[in-house]
């Protein structure tokens, strides 16, 4: 039995880091590529489509591809502002995109990852800057 679990406790440590080492890569693949609404490709991408894209690529799980299905879909459950942790999912209100919503991945260090629908396109923002806080709708993380 004790063989099992330390089979089973590498097995997961192992399965983690991996998927970390994909975080930094995805994040410097897609760097200032630019912001299209409906856009899925490197010629033009939005938000949903890029968080969508970054769980396929990462974590190996397909979820919704709009903001609004995300944030009610069943396999993701809600996470709290200081429980946040790498690959969590940000929902945001936005005037600013014609869905009404704006996504992003947390990516450590207060940071995440998101296609910005202004000229800088993909890029990576500060959570607490108020500009985003202040838009905050919710945080989802998958179900384990």
């Amino acid at each position: 039995m004790k063989k099992i679990l330390i089979i089973l406790s590498f097995f997961i440590v192992s399965n983690v880091y991996s998927q970390d080492s994909l975080i930094k890569p995805f994040i410097h693949e897609w760097l200032g590529k630019p912001y299209e609404f409906g856009g899925e490709s490197k010629k033009g991408i939005d938000c949903s489509s890029l968080v969508q894209r970054f769980y396929k690529e990462v974590y190996h799980v397909l979820i919704p591809r709009t903001c609004e299905y995300i944030f009610s879909f069943d396999s993701l459950k809600n996470v709290k502002l200081e429980d946040i942790q790498i690959g969590d999912i940000l929902l945001f209100s936005s005037r600013y995109s014609p869905s009404g919503w704006h996504t992003g991945i947390y990516i450590g260090n207060d940071e995440f990852f998101h296609a910005s629908n202004y000229k800088e396109g993909v890029k990576i923002s500060c959570i607490y800057d108020s500009f985003y806080l202040e838009k905050l709708k919710g945080i989802r993380r998958l179900k384990r």
